[in-house]
Formats: structure tokens, sequence, C-alpha cells
């Protein structure tokens, strides 16, 4: 991939788009500090019919700059990777970045039905599965790659502990989807501890997977040296 010189240093297309997308993150976090009092205050629906087109820009870009710019990172890393960015990849990612928006769209906004369900279920057969043929490669890899492969393992882990937690919290047994039944069972420290819960989960699950990566990346540059 041909790349940019300027000042000395090398830029090619991906590292473009990966710092690109890495801007858009904190742009969007930074944005939400200065969203977040009038949403407390107003509330979504009253905001959006009260703001100027500027402050519904303004918003719009805190609720998908992040998953937007975490989609344009993957690609850049893909890039560097030596990777293609073909028109299904960037289809794929536009509809992940905007998947707060379009799942609704596609499976409504009830609580009710057998969408959380069939969810549920789906991670954990997704779990178990990846897990059994991560046992049977783990025996096939060199000594030196397998700790960056537990890594993944338990970042895996972590996350399918998360979505559990998360289940319990939206309906049972925290019911925070359910505020009536919430209140009347007092279940809010409960489920401010699943939550906190959720968010470990993730944490750790996260710095395994980036642990991973670092490791494996540095197991190959030895195995190629």
């Amino acid at each position: 991939m041909e790349g940019i010189t300027a000042a000395g240093i090398r830029l090619n297309s991906g590292v473009i788009l990966f710092v690109v997308g890495l801007v858009l993150m904190v742009a969007a976090l930074l944005l939400g500090s200065f969203v977040s009092p009038e949403l407390s205050s107003t509330g979504f629906s009253e905001l959006m019919a009260a703001s100027s087109n500027m402050e519904k820009v303004a918003f719009f870009f805190f609720a998908f700059g992040f998953p937007a710019g975490l989609v344009i990172v993957a690609l850049g890393a893909r890039l560097i990777g030596n990777g293609r960015v073909t028109l299904v990849s960037a289809a794929l990612g536009s509809l992940v970045a905007l998947s707060a928006l379009l799942t609704p769209l596609l499976f409504g906004r009830e609580t009710g039905g057998y969408y959380f369900g069939i969810g549920g279920v789906t991670i954990m057969i997704s779990a178990v599965t990846a897990l059994w043929f991560w046992g049977q490669i783990r025996t096939r890899i060199p000594s030196a790659a397998t700790s960056a492969w537990d890594l993944v393992a338990a970042g895996g882990v972590c996350l399918a502990v998360a979505a559990w937690n998360l289940c319990g919290a939206a309906a049972m047994p925290s019911f925070l989807l359910f505020p009536e039944q919430s209140i009347a069972l007092r279940t809010r420290p409960f489920a401010v501890g699943q939550l906190k819960s959720v968010m470990a989960m993730l944490v750790l699950g996260w710095i395994c997977l980036a642990l991973a990566a670092y490791q494996g990346a540095r197991f190959l540059k030895a195995r190629d040296s």
C-alpha cells in the first residue's frame, strides 16, 4: 500500500484511517460530557423536539461517533495488516456502527418476545463451542504462543460473563427494563452491583484481548527474526 511521506514519516492509508477513527472515538467521548447534563434534565424525546439542528447533529455524533470510529480503526488496522477494505467489509462496518438505530427498527422496542432469549442462548452455545475448539487448537500451537492463546480464552470468558450479568440487570433479578417492578422489589442496589460487575468483566476481557494481541505480535516478530 503506497503511503504519503511528510516530515520524514511515512503514513499509509491504514495508519491514516486508524488515527481518524481514534480521533472520532475521543471526540465522541468528550462531546458526551457536554450532552449529558441536557439529556439528564430533559430526556431524549424532549431534547430532540426542542433542540436546534446543530444540537441534534451533536447528539447523533455523540451517539454514533464512538462505534463509527471503532469500525474505522478496525478497517485501518486491516489495511495495516496488508488486508483490503472491500465494499462488503465497509457495509458490514456501517451496519455495526448504526446498530443502536437499526436494531430497534428491525426487532422493535418491546421487551417481550424471544429476541433476548434467543440471543442469550446463542451466546452460550457460541462461547462453549469456541472454548471447545480453543482447547483443541491449544495442543497444536507452539508453546511460546500458548500464553497469548490463553489470554484470548480468558477475554472471551470475561465477555460472556459480562453478557450474563447484563441480562440479569436488564431482566430478572434486577428488572431495570421494568422500573415499576424494580422499585417495588427494591432491586436498585443489586442492579448497581451487577452493572459494576459488567463493567469489571468488560474491562478485564478487553485487557486480556489486548494483551493477547500484543503477545501474539511479539511471538511472530521473534519467530520471523
